[in-house]
């Protein structure tokens, strides 16, 4: 069960229980019911082996879901602030315990949970809306426990509000239908080439991260870029698979990104870059602190606020920190000159580079960062470029390759899923061997875990 406990997809074997998963899902369609407590049985199956088969995760995960709903019922009837308090500062102290261990020495025990960090915050979504009364009022333990549990987005998201998950999960009348399925079989195969290309991709850079003081100026430039293309395709990928594999099986979640390394500013990307933690950081973090409408330096520091909560949320290291500010920064300047800056491509380019930048102090710790930065700036090492290419030649030329898919990503995804959809069978049938060999031909290197599963 290789594939279930990494959950790479990348692997005939899932291929396979899947496709068992959409049979019975088709069969089931018409009794919810019954087929809504096969989904999560399946969730609950998934987890099970996630967890390496042990109970201890699957009991905690399973006892913070009936406390939490518990909780939305009685927020929902009696509005206590104190109740949301304490339940929100609940699930972050159990957020806390089990991503950063090493602050709980004083407890003896250490447990860990897989996908707790987006668990957690679909988690106090939930309760939130229901203190201001946003959630439908016919909910029930069961569907509570499917969109916490939801496999196909257990481990990376994206983020779902309940509402829009009881919807989908109740009352979608679109499914079964030919050309939601064939979309939702185009999504899952074109994740599944972006992680192809994301795991040869990051060969290189992590190479160089891995020992910073040992390659030159030019080589850090080349793993800058190398990990922001990396982690894009890495990530998007996880999430088309989602997405993909969600709708085969008849639940719509949110598309998670929209083409972020085209965006002309800093505001821009963070309405393109993991969309649903972007709103969810809107909604529950910046809107709270009182957003825009306290006066301008007000809005400033809820911005910084905001952005250093995504920083912890990612991790305590003080290159997140770096990384949040920079982001809020861009995001401020924007804001003062009232975007007056509208040079066309270069604002692209502009936010492309900035972007990139701060990827540097995300990928590595402070210290390492800083050592790239002073290589980049002070040891460019420019005239040994043509060397340094020709010894990662076919790395180079297939990096070449994914930028230019990155940037016409917008213009040929769309047409390309359309073309498929009206494909005839003969073209549907070869498409899908050709991606089914490349992940066979893929297994010959290391699979290497989505890069959000350590957030």
């Amino acid at each position: 069960m290789e594939i279930l406990e990494g959950f790479s997809f990348n692997n005939e074997i899932f291929l396979f229980v899947f496709s068992l998963i959409f049979l019975a899902n088709i069969i089931l369609y018409d009794f919810n019911v019954v087929r809504k407590l096969f989904l999560t049985v399946i969730s609950l199956f998934f987890f099970i082996i996630l967890s390496h088969y042990e109970l201890l995760p699957l009991a905690v995960l399973l006892a913070v879901i009936f406390i939490n709903f518990a909780g939305g019922l009685f927020l929902k009837q009696y509005k206590s602030k104190i109740i949301l308090f304490f339940l929100i500062l609940s699930n972050v102290c159990l957020l806390f315990f089990i991503k950063y261990p090493f602050l709980f020495d004083f407890i003896n025990a250490h447990i860990f949970i897989i996908g707790i960090s987006f668990f957690i915050l679909n988690n106090i979504s939930f309760l939130i809306d229901s203190f201001h009364g946003k959630i439908i009022s016919n909910i029930n333990i069961f569907d509570f426990m499917l969109f916490s549990l939801y496999f196909p987005k257990i481990l990376i998201g994206p983020l779902v509000r309940y509402n829009e998950f009881y919807f989908e999960l109740n009352h979608n009348s679109n499914f079964p239908n030919i050309d939601i399925f064939y979309s939702g079989l185009f999504l899952f195969m074109l994740g599944l080439m972006k992680k192809m290309g994301a795991d040869y991709i990051s060969m290189l850079p992590m190479t160089i991260q891995s020992n910073p003081l040992g390659y030159t100026g030019f080589d850090h430039i080349t793993a800058m870029y190398g990990y922001t293309i990396y982690i894009y395709l890495d990530f998007s990928g996880y999430s088309d698979i989602a997405v993909g594999l969600s709708l085969l099986l008849g639940i719509e979640l949110t598309q998670n990104f929209r083409y972020p390394y085209l965006s002309s500013s800093i505001k821009d990307f963070w309405r393109r870059w993991h969309i649903s933690l972007s709103l969810w950081i809107k909604d529950y973090i910046y809107v709270p602190l009182g957003g825009n409408k306290k006066g301008r330096y007000r809005e400033y520091i809820n911005i910084s606020l905001a952005f250093i909560v995504s920083g912890l949320w990612h991790g305590l290291g003080f290159n997140f920190f770096v990384w949040s500010l920079i982001h809020s920064f861009g995001i401020i300047f924007n804001k003062m000159t009232f975007g007056m800056f509208k040079l066309g491509y270069i604002n692209n380019l502009l936010t492309f580079h900035l972007v990139a930048l701060s990827w540097i102090f995300f990928a590595n710790s402070y210290d390492n960062a800083i050592i790239s930065l002073n290589k980049i700036v002070f040891e460019p090492a420019f005239a040994d470029v043509y060397a340094i290419i020709m010894n990662n030649i076919e790395w180079y030329i297939i990096f070449i390759i994914m930028i230019l898919g990155v940037i016409l990503e917008e213009r040929i995804s769309g047409f390309l899923r359309s073309c498929f959809i009206k494909s005839n069978y003969l073209i549907k049938a070869c498409v899908i061997f050709f991606v089914i060999y490349l992940m066979v031909v893929s297994k010959q290197n290391t699979i290497k875990p989505f890069v959000y599963q350590q957030f």
